[in-house]
């Protein structure tokens, strides 16, 4: 284990005390000390979706430490990048057999690396859904929010302008479009046809409609956020935690591509449909709103869960 990693203790009513680089047994004996917020002893400590464990007793030196707001910046902005290159990026290039199963596997990888590289740094949420149910449980500070957010937008347009270079080196072939490219990635429900009924465009995959969206998006959404603050407890391994959302993932990909292309994630479907036109970005607003609400209800959820135990 390296100086970044965390020990946690969980105190009753699931509030959640980490510090980094203080001595176990100054945690764990009966005169645990209290850092005061802001003290050159205090190191910012991010809630990782793949929790850290057995920290060890020595201290790195704060002016050697990024500051707080440069962690969650640069690491939501490269963990959300590595996921639209490695998520909606698989669906673009890949022409293969085996598709969804291709694209899911490759949506689930990403989060697992992700988890790994970019969780010490602001605990690698690249979701707007994932930061509001940490939020809720007050595993996220309200003053980051806006760091958190801010990092993931911009991780994703980069990402996406990635993308959108490699696929336009297409566009010498015949009938090759960028924004019809990016449109069979964007998230969607129901069927269109063209003005003389010639011209057939599955929003779905599988031709579902709003309300088989509405449900895979708040029912998936909750599991993943779910999963995610179980590994923030207490005996998670970085390794499992980054195993665990990555398994997750790959689930609910396998599961719901045929329904909507699968969102759970504001961002991930902001881009893809800012980058296929006006019709696919207008479509856009559910999925910002039925995740978010499916993040809301796994915070309740594990509350819930937490209180009975």
């Amino acid at each position: 284990m390296h100086s970044w990693q965390v020990f946690c203790r969980f105190a009753p009513k699931s509030r959640v005390f980490c510090q980094l680089g203080v001595p176990k047994a100054q945690i764990q004996g009966k005169n645990r000390r209290h850092v005061a917020p802001g003290s050159s002893a205090q190191r910012f400590v991010p809630h990782n979706i793949a929790a850290m464990t057995d920290a060890p007793d020595t201290q790195i030196p704060a002016e050697n430490v990024a500051s707080p707001s440069k962690r969650i910046l640069l690491g939501e902005t490269i963990g959300t990048a590595l996921l639209m290159i490695g998520g909606p990026g698989s669906a673009l290039l890949y022409e293969g057999d085996a598709k969804v199963a291709v694209v899911a596997a490759c949506f689930g990888l990403s989060l697992a690396l992700i988890a790994l590289v970019c969780g010490p740094l602001s605990g690698g949420h690249v979701n707007p859904a994932v930061t509001l149910t940490l939020w809720m449980q007050k595993k996220v500070e309200t003053g980051a929010l806006g760091l958190y957010i801010a990092g993931q937008f911009i991780g994703g347009l980069i990402g996406t302008i990635i993308l959108w270079g490699i696929t336009a080196g297409r566009e010498s072939v015949t009938g090759y479009s960028v924004s019809e490219t990016f449109s069979s990635v964007a998230n969607g429900w129901g069927v269109a046809t063209g003005t003389e009924g010639t011209q057939y465009v599955a929003y779905s995959p599988g031709g579902y409609g709003f309300g088989s969206m509405v449900i895979v998006e708040v029912l998936f959404t909750a599991l993943l956020c779910l999963v995610v603050l179980y590994t923030t407890r207490k005996g998670w391994s970085a390794g499992l935690g980054a195993a665990s959302v990555g398994i997750t993932l790959t689930l609910i990909h396998l599961l719901s591509i045929p329904v909507d292309n699968t969102s759970v994630n504001p961002v991930r479907s902001f881009y893809p449909a800012l980058f296929s036109g006006v019709d696919g970005f207008v479509r856009v607003w559910p999925f910002f709103v039925f995740p978010l609400i499916g993040a809301a209800l796994a915070s309740l959820l594990y509350s819930a869960i937490a209180k009975s135990e």
